[in-house]
Parts: C-alpha cells; sequence; structure tokens
C-alpha cells in the first residue's frame, strides 16, 4: 500500500480518521489508491491489517486451478 504523510495542512471538509473515527487535524495520513484519512501511521497499520485479514480469510476456501 501507499500513502503520503501530510504535515500542517488540514483536509477542507471535516474528516475523520477511518480506524478510529477521531476527527482528523494539521496531520494526518492520507492512503494514495483509496483516499482516505487516517490520523496516524498506527492507525493506517491497524486498519490495513484487518483488511489483509478478512481478504485471507475470504479466499482461503478458494481452490486455484
Amino acid at each position: 500500500m501507499r500513502f503520503v504523510l501530510v504535515n500542517g495542512r488540514m483536509p477542507c471538509s471535516k474528516t475523520l480518521c477511518m480506524h478510529c473515527c477521531a476527527p482528523i487535524h494539521a496531520g494526518y495520513l492520507r492512503e494514495l489508491s483509496t483516499g482516505l484519512s487516517f490520523c496516524d501511521h498506527e492507525c493506517y497499520a491497524l486498519y490495513s491489517c484487518r483488511w489483509a485479514v478478512k481478504l485471507g480469510s475470504g479466499l482461503a476456501g478458494i481452490n486455484a486451478p
């Protein structure tokens, strides 16, 4: 996953962290492919791991040809 760390700038609209739902302030992390915002790198990592596990478990029962 690719992301950008934004310092000293707030999003144009009121934005919440995708993991913990905290309001985004002057420094935040934005995931490039989805545009999702996170309040810090910990929330980004936790959110990413959670989705990786969900995707992995969803594919566990599928047999590749």
